[in-house]
């Protein structure tokens, strides 16, 4: 039988070991432990640097993290917000829809009625020149010029139906005026059965005169027969007519030669 190994063999057993290492790391040379060394520091500080990344990209993820909460948690506390604010805009549609239609029903009938106003103005334009033609014979070319100008205002699609009734109103106050006012023009008559140009003394539409340019002769205007008509000794009282119309005398009253005419 072999003989149990005793304390102190196993104790000359370790003390060989260790003098059989340290020989053995006695023949490394020094310049390779220090390379191993090197290596080894130089692995480790990669290690760390490689770590620090690490944990700062997990840094910022929960930071990241904790903002997304965070927004959450507001979004959160503004739900019953958004819910009313949804309420009052869904009202608010309702009441623009509603009132959307009722202005396009307004626009629908303001165009039947464009349609029927434009028509009959063209109706009115029509009856003031045939008013007109029918009218004793004084400011020809203004007259004419106004109702050429109601023409082409009628034909303007620029204009809105409502410029264009005020327009026709106003050409209308302004024939009726003539009733209220008396005036001289210059025009072109015809006098007894020949064109001539004489002055025109207009008083309201109650009487119409004429008088010679050299105002030595006087005609009043016949209806009945649709010209001027010489009147004898008249050319004197036309003539202070005249000057008192135009302002250049005057007086308390003036004469007319209203004869009866027809």
């Amino acid at each position: 039988m072999s003989k149990k190994p005793t304390f102190s063999d196993r104790t000359s057993v370790r003390a060989v070991k260790k003098t059989v290492a340290m020989a053995l790391l006695s023949m490394v040379p020094f310049a390779t432990l220090a390379s191993s060394a090197t290596s080894i520091e130089t692995t480790m500080e990669k290690t760390i640097r490689t770590d620090v990344r690490t944990q700062q990209e997990v840094d910022k993820q929960l930071q990241a993290i904790e903002r997304h909460e965070k927004s959450i948690r507001e979004l959160r506390l503004q739900l019953p917000l958004l819910e009313l604010e949804k309420k009052r805009l869904k009202r608010n549609v309702e009441f623009l829809t509603k009132k959307n239609d009722a202005m396009q029903k307004a626009q629908a009938d303001y165009d039947r009625a464009a349609l029927v106003i434009e028509d009959d103005l063209f109706g009115w334009v029509a009856e003031l020149e045939a008013a007109v033609a029918r009218d004793r014979p004084f400011a020809q070319a203004e007259r004419q010029q106004r109702l050429a100008d109601l023409k082409e205002t009628l034909n303007d699609t620029d204009l809105t139906v409502g410029e264009k009734y005020r327009r026709v109103m106003e050409a209308y106050g302004v024939e009726a005026d003539y009733g209220l006012s008396s005036d001289v023009t210059t025009e072109e008559v015809l006098w007894g059965e020949n064109p001539t140009t004489a002055h025109v003394l207009r008083i309201g539409r109650v009487a119409l005169y004429a008088l010679t340019i050299d105002r030595q002769h006087g005609a009043v205007w016949s209806d009945a027969q649709r010209r001027f008509l010489p009147l004898p000794d008249s050319a004197g009282v036309l003539s202070d007519l005249a000057d008192h119309i135009q302002q250049k005398i005057k007086h308390d009253f003036v004469v007319a030669p209203m004869i009866g005419v027809k």
